[in-house]
């Protein structure tokens, strides 16, 4: 099997190396590797074509996911071998030789992405920072809102609440509080949550905007995870960012069809 692939990476010492020798260690001989350059700072494409053993794409993005460095997988084709091909492909009238990507390649590349800010939980500021700098500015706060939800979908399936939730205040405090607080100081009162520092943010002392929209897509990802299916709002009061104290979320949550659940706390 021919592999065609395409890496974005860091400019981290020795991220070509541990790329190559991942893929050995799969089975995979590279037989042609070149460098391009990229849009963004301090990153670069790595495309490399590979020849060996018959992977699946998710097989091979598994086995990418723990190398330090890798940003994205922005392509990953597989090609069957000559041989391969000709039986396939014999007497067809306009052979298609190359499997097209596949859309879910996009999603394969967020997964990685969120998989390794999980890695690095709870000090995800440094990765994400990594991240969101390969992505334009004026995309950044939805990307950084994205990657947050999704983070929060899958940190939940590691989280082992005391007692089982069954309303809002039961997911504000055996939920929330025990996953948010390793990245954040915390503070809950009813169903307003205050956050008086983070460490997603890179720079203690200048709160960044991004890092409050990875929080919020966080937030919601946790709940949304662990609530029964309803309507949830989470609302903003406050930032660090516009020179507050500190960054007030304040939480509703309706059962279809039931009154909310929401406790008022009267910050509105």
């Amino acid at each position: 099997m021919v592999t065609e692939l395409v890496l974005q990476i860091a400019s981290a010492p020795g991220i070509q190396l541990r790329v190559v020798k991942r893929l050995t260690q799969l089975g995979l001989v590279c037989t042609r590797r070149t460098l391009k350059d990229t849009p963004f700072v301090d990153t670069r494409y790595l495309v490399l074509e590979l020849d060996g053993a018959e992977l699946s794409k998710q097989q091979i993005v598994d086995q990418l996911r723990g190398v330090h460095g890798i940003l994205s997988v922005d392509k990953l084709v597989l090609h069957n071998s000559p041989a391969d091909e000709e039986t396939e492909h014999k007497g067809a009238q306009d052979p298609q030789l190359e499997i097209a990507p596949e859309e879910g390649d996009t999603e394969i590349r967020d997964r990685m992405l969120v998989f390794s800010l999980l890695s690095r939980y709870p000090d995800v500021g440094g990765r994400l920072h990594e991240i969101l700098s390969t992505i334009p500015k004026e995309e950044r706060l939805t990307r950084a809102r994205e990657l947050g939800h999704s983070f929060g979908l899958h940190l939940f399936k590691q989280q082992k609440p005391a007692s089982p939730i069954y309303n809002l205040n039961d997911a504000l405090s055996l939920l929330i509080l025990p996953a948010v607080s390793p990245m954040a100081e915390v503070h809950l009162q009813k169903n307003l949550l205050a956050v008086t520092s983070s460490r997603i943010n890179v720079r203690r002392k200048k709160p960044q905007e991004h890092a409050c929209q990875f929080l919020l897509g966080a937030l919601k990802g946790l709940l949304n995870s662990a609530l029964p299916e309803g309507k949830l709002h989470i609302q903003k009061l406050c930032c660090m960012t516009d020179g507050a104290d500190d960054c007030r979320y304040q939480f509703h949550y309706q059962l279809e069809n039931l009154q909310s659940s929401a406790v008022s706390s009267g910050a509105e």
